[in-house]
């Protein structure tokens, strides 16, 4: 029998029933009654003394930074993943599920469209997901913990256990039937209660805290589940416990333990709060420590290869290789790859370049090596693009993550692994999917890192690469771009309204610079909003004198000044492809290149 003692502060409206599990457990509430002796308003509650002793450095009463997020995926229940910019069929679906937004009066809570006149969506409905999103937000938290003065890592309820110990477990969720005696926690009188006024939204609130610890019982056989069903986190770190204490070494029981977490491990990572989401680093160094090949392979195929989560599993993948055949660690890298391509090709390719540093193709990890790239070159050939321009059709929120290092890697892992026609196969897909990898970029920006692989100049992929690459940049920069010779503006934007057909008149004019838009407020607010979705070359003010209110548009020369910034990087890149010349180029194409560069900088020495 396990006894472990838990204090935990609650609020009763905080609880929520689970269905029972198979592990038993039995709960013996006993209420807390505040010390004496210390002067504190929680008086003899020891974690907040040592969270209090803990603070080491001044806390304010705020804290801020700038943070460069990844873009989260929000989606709303009755509407689905929403795009951005919103489209109006999902604005219209939002509405659908929302209601008007209350606002607090003494302790009331109105709603009154003369007050306020909007609509609310209940936070229910709503998730944040996306494959950074729950490390980016658990950073948020620690940083602002930090800044306030108080360490993140000490959120004050938890386990100890019976000789005093406080492990590393989750919290318990209380199942129906798990109390003893039943209804101890009915109609309890709170140990604090606060009063808050009304907000914006709402009215006046009551708070009521309880403070309770209790024994919580449970059968040994039991405890892994039990943890488990907390935690999958903590029950890892109670099975790596059972390792330490066995002097690191392996044996037939926790071999048992490894295989039961398998078997019990999350299929999602959703549902889980950031700090309790299923770690897949944690479970790989407890089965690398371990070291049984069984438990990593069945891990890796159970777990990681449902929920891979790109570059942040990396370094674990890596750490259990080791204790796994070549075989199957290149079977391993084939399911991977043919999983989860589509959408991180970025981090699948440079997972696969890892392992190819890691383990040369050479004896018995050539033809699994080989088999890897290959894998990794028909995922490329499957890419759920069409071959025309600009037509994509692949499914929303799926656009595949082919950037100039997944490119790049993919032709590195490619030649090293010696599969020639398969890489000049993928360079013929390249140029046909303009829509997924941008020549003058994309192309530009990687070769001359390709050019650094021995001997991969001379092979056909890279000609066919190179040659696209400066056909395209001459193409659009061979010349420094001309100064614009009139105040015309190229344009269709707009509807048929009286209104837009003066700015498009404004924008053919070659001789105005100015043009003023006397008109209420919605037909301001509506060619405004005609600028900027087209991206126009004007800029905007209100003028607010007389009734009504006038639109001054003045027209500027923002897409003359882009086009030189951008003529300027591709003269850099011009560079770096005439040094980085494909063995079968011919010299007039290398004597084109070398002349553009040179203009660019004749023209970059004019300009200064």
């Amino acid at each position: 029998m396990e006894i472990w003692g838990l204090t935990k502060n609650v609020e009763l409206s905080a609880l929520r029933c689970h269905g029972c599990r198979e592990a038993i457990r039995l709960l013996l509430v006993i209420h807390m009654e505040p010390a004496v002796g210390i002067d504190l308003e929680y008086g003899g509650n020891k974690p907040l003394e040592d969270l209090l002793a803990a603070i080491d450095h001044p806390g304010d009463f705020c804290t801020h930074r700038r943070l460069f997020a990844p873009m989260p995926r929000l989606e709303v229940e009755g509407v689905g993943m929403l795009s951005f910019p919103v489209p109006l069929a999902q604005l219209r679906a939002m509405l659908a599920v929302a209601e008007r937004a209350p606002y607090g009066k003494g302790e009331d809570t109105l709603v009154d469209t003369s007050v306020r006149d909007c609509w609310q969506i209940d936070a229910s409905r709503i998730r944040l997901a996306g494959s950074a999103w729950s490390d980016t937000f658990g950073g948020i938290v620690a940083d602002a913990a930090q800044g306030l003065g108080c360490a993140a890592e000490r959120w004050l309820d938890g386990w100890t256990s019976p000789d005093g110990r406080q492990p590393p477990f989750d919290e318990a969720p209380l199942l129906p039937g798990e109390l003893l005696p039943d209804g101890a926690l009915d109609d309890v009188p709170p140990d604090e209660q606060w009063l808050h006024e009304s907000s914006g939204n709402e009215g006046v609130s009551l708070e009521r805290a309880y403070r309770r610890a209790a024994f919580v019982i449970w059968p040994r056989c039991k405890t892994l589940e039990v943890l488990a069903d907390s935690g999958i986190n903590g029950a890892v770190d109670w099975v790596a416990e059972q390792l330490a204490a066995n002097d690191g070494v392996g044996n037939e029981q926790i071999g048992q333990f490894c295989e039961r977490l398998i078997r019990v491990w999350p299929g999602s990572r959703f549902g889980y709060g950031w700090r309790n989401a299923p770690d897949h680093k944690r479970m790989l160094d407890l089965l690398a420590k371990n070291g049984a090949e069984a438990p990593v392979r069945r891990f890796l195929n159970d777990a990681v290869l449902k929920a891979y989560r790109g570059a942040e599993d990396h370094e674990a993948i890596m750490g259990v290789l080791h204790l796994i055949r070549p075989d199957q660690v290149s079977k391993f890298l084939a399911k991977l790859t043919k999983t989860h391509f589509v959408e991180k090709s970025e981090h699948v390719l440079a997972l696969l370049r890892r392992v190819l540093e890691r383990y040369q193709p050479a004896g018995v990890w050539r033809e699994p090596l080989r088999e890897c790239a290959r894998s990794a070159f028909a995922a490329f050939g499957t890419l759920p693009l069409d071959a025309k321009r600009g037509d994509i059709s692949y499914m929303r929120y799926q656009r595949p993550d082919f950037s100039a290092a997944a490119i790049r890697d993919l032709f590195v892992i490619g030649w090293r692994c010696g599969l020639t026609s398969e890489a000049e196969q993928a360079a013929g897909l390249v140029i046909e999917r303009e829509a997924l990898i941008e020549p003058e970029r994309t192309l530009a920006e990687i070769l001359p890192a390709l050019h650094q692989e021995d001997g991969l100049p001379a092979a056909p992929a890279y000609a066919v690469l190179w040659r696209h690459a400066t056909e395209r940049l001459l193409a659009r920069s061979e010349t420094p771009p001309a100064a614009p010779q009139d105040w015309r503006i190229k344009t269709r934007a707009g509807c048929s309204c009286a209104n837009c057909k003066d700015l498009r008149s404004f924008c053919r004019d070659p001789v105005a610079t100015t043009a003023r838009f006397a008109m209420r407020e919605g037909l301001r607010a509506h060619l405004e909003d005609v600028v900027r979705r087209a991206d126009l070359d004007i800029d905007m003010k209100t003028e607010k004198k007389g009734r009504p209110y006038t639109l001054v548009c003045t027209k500027n020369r923002a897409s003359y000044r882009r086009r030189l910034a951008e003529y300027a990087e591709d003269v850099d890149l011009m560079d770096g492809l005439a040094k980085a010349v494909a063995d079968a180029a011919s010299a007039f194409e290398i004597d084109l290149l070398h002349q553009a560069v040179a203009a660019g900088r004749r023209w970059e020495a004019g300009s200064q």
